[in-house]
C-alpha cells in the first residue's frame, strides 16, 4: 500500500512538472468525457430506460396492418374498439383513447376566465391498463364512462399545480368544460404522461358524442393500447388479434375490407419511434469524439513516454522492476483520466440542462431527461476505460523496451526507432479518420436539414397567421350555432385592418392529413376505397388564403344549396383514381345506408404536403363546413402586416362575437413550418457541434505529433541545414508529412462514413449515401486543418540554426 500510495505521490510531481502537457491532455479528456457522458444520459432517459409502469414490457401499441399503407395506428372505430375487448383471449385489459396534437383541447373556464386544454379522452379500462393509481381519489367509473352518465374529469399533476396550487382538497371540485359542470375525481402523478406529455386533463370516452364525430363503425378514431395477459407472448397476442379483426372484416364487408390485420408495437417502441434512431446516431457522434481524444492523449503519452527512455533506463538500473514502472505510468494516465472526468461531470450536467431545454415538444420523454447517480456511476467507470485505453500503450512499450539499450542513447535522440515513429503515425491517422467520418455525417445532416427547408409545401406561409378555437357547449347544440357564430367571426376578422383575407379548416395545414372516411366512386361502385388520406374540412376563401392554386374547376360555393353537395380534390387524387381524365364533375359517394352521401368534384387544386415535410403530397379531399361540421376549429389570416402586431386585435375580434371563446395556438405560419424543421434541425447541430470538437482535439493532436517529431529530429535538420538544404525545403518537408497523414486518415474515414450513411438513410432526406460535394468538402476541410496544424512546426523546422543545434548534441 505504502508503494502505491508513494507511486501516487511521484506522478502528481512528475504532471506538475510539466503544467503545459497536463492541461491539454485533461482538457481533451473533459471534452471527451463530457460530451459522452451527457448523450449517454439523455439516450438511458429516452431509449433505455423502461417505462415508469408496471411491467411495461407487456404493454402493446395495436394497430391494424394495411397491405398497402403498411402500419396503421389510431385507426379503430368504436364499434371495432368494443368486440375486439369482448372477444381477445391475449389481453388483460385493453383501452381506447383519442388525442390528436394541436386538436384535442376543450374549453375550460377558471376563475380568471377560459383556457383551452390540451385533453385525452379515455375509456373507463385506460388507467387499469398501465396499473398506474392516481396520486389523489380515483379513475373513471362504469357510470362516467356510459354516454350520459356522470361528468368527471381526472387532473394531470401540472394541471392540478398550475390552476390548484397543488390543493389536496380539490377533489370535488367542478369544473366548466364546454359549458358543462365536471367533478375533479382525481390527480394522477407526475411521472404519468400518456399519451403525451402535454395532456393536461383525461375525460370519458362518452365525452365525444354523436355530435362531436359519427359513431359509425366505418368511422375510424381511435387508438388502442393493451395489456398481454399472462402467459401470452406478442406473437400469441397478434394472431389472437387477427382471428378478430378477421371475423369483423367477414362480419362488416362494406366497413371493414382491408382492416383484418394487424400491427402490435411495444409500447415503449411506439412512444420512442424515431427518435431512437436519431438519438443513437448522436450518441455515437459524441463516441468518436471521446474515440478521437483517447487516440490524441495516447499519441500525446506515448510521445512524453519516448522522451523519458533515459529515466526509465537509469530507474532500471538502479533495480526498479519494470512492474512498477508499468504501475507508475498507468498510475499517471489514471490521474489524467480522473482529472478530466471530474471536469467532465459539470460539463456534462451543462450539457443535460440545455438539451433538456431544447428538446422539450421535440423528443419523446424529453421530461425524463434528468441527472441521477447512474451518470456518476457511468463518468467512474468511463473514466476507468478511458485511462487504460489512453495509458496501457504507451506504458506496455515503454516498460517493455530495450532499457539498458537506452541508456547508450544520446539523451536528445531517445526512442526515435521506427516502430516508435509507425505508430504515432498511426495514431495521427485514426484521429483523422474518425474526424473524417463525424464531418462527414455532420455535412449530410446540414444537407439534408437545407434540401428539407427548400421543399415547398404546396402553400403560401409568408404573412400567415393561425389560431384555434372550440365550439363546445350547449349553446352550440343548436342546428346551425356553429357555423353563424364561426361566419361571424371570419366577417369581424376579415374587417380588421392588415388582413387581406380569412378561412378557416377543422385540420391545421402543417399538422394532421384529416378524417379518414371510405368512399365508392359513383362510375365505379363496385370499387370500394379504404383511403389513406384524410378529408379536410374547410370553409370557402381557404385555397386563395394559403395561396394553394387550381389546375381546374372552382372553389366550394358557400351559398350552395343543401341539394347539391360539392367537394374539391388535390392533383394527386385526381390522377390516381381519373388518370388521364378530367375529375371535375366526378361524384363520390361517403358513408352508406342512411348515411351516405353523394359528393360532387367542383375543383382540382394543387398538391398540399398536409402531413409531413419529408413525404410525397398524399390524395385529399377537400370538404364544405356545411357538410361536416366540427366542433375544433383553426382560423387561418394573411396579413399585409407583421403577424405580431394582429394578436390582439384577433382576439379582440373573437371575443366580440362569444367573450367566452378562448384562443389557443396562435402563432405564425412561417413559425409552425420552422417546428417542422426542429428536430432535423436539433440533430444537424448536434452533429456539427461534435465534428467541431474532434477536428480542434485532432489539429491538437497533429500539432503536437509533428512539433514532438521536428523537436527529436532537431539535429538531421541541422545536419541537413549544413550541408545545403533550403528552409523552404524543410518547410515543405515537415508540411508534407502533415497533408500525407491528412490523406490517409481522410480516406479511411470517409470509406467507413459512406458505408455508414448507407444504414441511415432513413434519417435523411433527400440525400443520397455518397455527396460528391460534401465528400469534397470534407476532404478539403481535413487537408486544410491538417496544414494548419502542420504549419507551424513546419516553420520551426525551417527556421532551425545549423550551428547552435549542433553544438547543443
Amino acid at each position: 500500500m505504502n508503494g502505491i500510495l508513494s507511486d501516487l505521490r511521484f506522478a502528481v510531481r512528475n504532471l506538475l512538472r510539466t503544467p503545459g502537457f497536463t492541461l491539454m491532455v485533461v482538457l481533451t479528456l473533459t471534452l471527451g468525457i463530457g460530451a459522452t457522458t451527457a448523450l449517454f444520459n439523455v439516450v438511458r432517459a429516452v431509449v433505455l430506460q423502461p417505462l415508469p409502469y408496471t411491467e411495461p414490457d407487456r404493454l402493446l401499441h395495436i394497430g391494424h396492418l394495411s397491405a398497402e399503407r403498411g402500419p396503421v395506428f389510431g385507426a379503430f372505430s368504436p364499434q371495432d374498439f368494443d368486440d375486439l375487448k369482448a372477444d381477445s383471449r391475449s389481453l388483460s385489459a385493453l383501452a381506447a383513447y383519442m388525442f390528436w396534437p394541436d386538436q384535442s383541447t376543450t374549453n375550460v373556464t377558471f376563475n380568471n376566465g377560459p383556457e383551452q386544454l390540451d385533453t385525452a379522452v379515455v375509456s373507463q379500462d385506460f388507467f387499469s391498463v398501465f396499473a398506474m393509481n392516481p396520486l389523489l381519489g380515483r379513475t373513471f367509473s362504469v357510470n362516467e364512462s356510459k354516454p350520459g352518465g356522470d361528468r368527471a374529469v381526472v387532473l394531470s399533476h401540472a394541471t392540478w399545480q398550475k390552476f390548484f396550487s397543488a390543493d389536496p382538497a380539490v377533489l370535488g371540485r367542478t369544473l366548466s368544460i364546454d359549458g358543462d359542470a365536471y367533478s375533479v375525481i382525481g390527480v394522477m402523478p407526475d411521472n404519468f404522461a400518456f399519451p403525451a406529455a402535454r395532456v393536461q386533463i383525461w375525460l370519458p370516452l362518452s365525452f365525444m358524442t354523436e355530435a362531436k364525430v359519427p359513431h359509425l363503425r366505418g368511422v375510424r378514431w381511435l387508438d388502442v393500447v393493451g395489456r398481454m395477459a399472462p402467459g401470452f407472448t406478442a406473437d400469441n397476442a397478434r394472431s389472437d388479434i387477427d382471428r378478430v379483426l378477421g371475423r369483423l372484416e367477414n362480419d362488416y364487408r362494406e366497413s371493414n375490407e382491408g382492416w383484418g390485420h394487424s400491427s402490435l408495437v411495444e409500447l415503449q417502441e411506439a412512444i420512442v419511434g424515431n427518435a431512437r434512431s436519431a438519438l443513437l446516431l448522436s450518441f455515437l457522434a459524441a463516441a468518436l469524439v471521446l474515440a478521437t481524444a483517447c487516440v490524441n492523449v495516447a499519441s500525446a503519452l506515448l510521445a512524453r513516454s519516448s522522451a523519458r527512455t533515459q529515466e526509465f533506463a537509469l530507474r532500471s538500473v538502479l533495480g526498479a522492476r519494470r512492474s512498477r514502472m508499468l504501475r507508475h505510468l498507468l498510475l499517471e494516465s489514471l490521474l489524467l483520466a480522473l482529472a478530466g472526468g471530474l471536469l467532465g461531470v459539470p460539463l456534462a450536467l451543462l450539457a443535460i440542462r440545455i438539451f433538456a431545454m431544447s428538446s422539450a415538444g421535440l423528443l419523446p420523454r424529453a421530461m425524463d431527461i434528468s441527472v441521477d447517480p447512474w451518470m456518476l456511476a457511468g463518468v467512474a467507470l468511463l473514466c476507468v476505460l478511458v485511462s487504460l485505453g489512453c495509458g496501457l500503450l504507451p506504458a506496455l512499450r515503454s516498460a517493455a523496451g530495450d532499457l539498458h539499450g537506452a541508456l547508450k542513447m544520446s539523451t536528445r535522440s531517445g526512442d526515435d526507432s521506427r516502430s516508435g515513429g509507425r505508430l504515432r503515425t498511426t495514431l495521427v491517422v485514426i484521429q483523422v479518420g474518425l474526424v473524417s467520418m463525424l464531418l462527414y455525417a455532420a455535412l449530410l445532416t446540414f444537407t439534408s436539414l437545407s434540401r428539407l427547408a427548400q421543399v415547398d409545401p404546396g402553400m403560401q406561409t409568408a404573412d400567415m397567421l393561425s389560431f384555434n378555437i372550440k365550439f363546445e357547449g350547449r349553446r352550440y347544440d343548436v342546428a346551425g350555432a356553429r357555423e353563424q357564430t364561426r361566419n361571424a367571426i371570419l366577417e369581424q376578422v376579415r374587417a380588421l385592418p392588415g388582413v387581406i383575407s380569412a378561412a378557416g379548416a377543422k385540420t391545421f395545414p402543417l399538422g394532421e392529413t384529416g378524417e379518414h372516411y371510405g368512399f365508392t366512386m359513383t362510375d365505379r361502385p363496385e370499387v370500394a376505397v379504404n383511403p389513406d388520406f384524410g378529408a379536410l374540412i374547410v370553409t370557402a376563401g381557404y385555397f386563395q388564403t394559403l395561396g394553394i392554386p387550381f389546375v381546374r374547376g372552382r372553389d366550394l360555393n358557400p351559398a350552395a344549396s343543401d341539394a347539391r353537395h360539392e367537394i374539391v380534390v388535390n392533383r394527386a387524387l385526381a390522377e390516381r383514381y381519373w388518370p388521364g381524365k378530367d375529375a371535375v364533375g366526378q361524384r363520390l359517394r361517403f358513408g352508406s345506408g342512411a348515411n351516405m352521401t353523394d359528393l360532387e368534384i367542383v375543383g382540382v387544386v394543387g398538391n398540399v404536403r398536409h402531413g409531413k415535410l419529408w413525404q410525397e403530397p398524399q390524395p385529399a379531399v377537400y370538404v364544405s363546413t356545411k357538410e361536416f361540421d366540427r366542433s375544433s376549429f383553426t382560423i387561418l389570416v394573411r396579413t399585409q402586416v407583421p403577424a405580431s402586431t394582429m394578436f390582439q386585435s384577433l382576439r379582440s375580434a373573437v371575443h366580440s362575437v362569444d367573450a367566452q371563446l378562448p384562443l389557443a395556438n396562435m402563432l405564425a405560419m412561417r413559425s409552425a413550418l420552422d417546428d417542422v424543421l426542429q428536430r432535423p434541425r436539433l440533430l444537424s447541430v448536434l452533429l456539427a457541434a461534435f465534428a467541431a470538437l474532434a477536428t480542434c482535439i485532432a489539429a491538437v493532436g497533429i500539432f503536437g505529433v509533428l512539433s514532438y517529431v521536428v523537436g527529436r529530429r532537431r539535429r538531421e535538420l541541422a545536419v541537413r541545414m549544413a550541408l545545403g538544404a533550403r528552409p523552404a525545403t524543410m518547410l515543405r518537408a515537415v508540411l508534407g508529412q502533415g497533408l500525407l497523414l491528412g490523406l490517409c486518415g481522410s480516406a479511411i474515414g470517409l470509406a467507413g462514413a459512406v458505408a455508414a450513411a448507407v444504414a441511415l438513410r432513413s434519417l435523411l432526406f433527400g440525400v443520397s449515401a455518397i455527396e460528391s460535394t460534401a465528400l469534397l468538402s470534407v476532404l478539403v476541410g481535413v487537408i486544410g486543418v491538417c496544414a494548419a496544424a502542420s504549419y507551424f512546426p513546419a516553420r520551426r523546422a525551417s527556421r532551425v540554426d545549423p550551428i547552435q543545434a549542433l553544438r547543443e548534441q
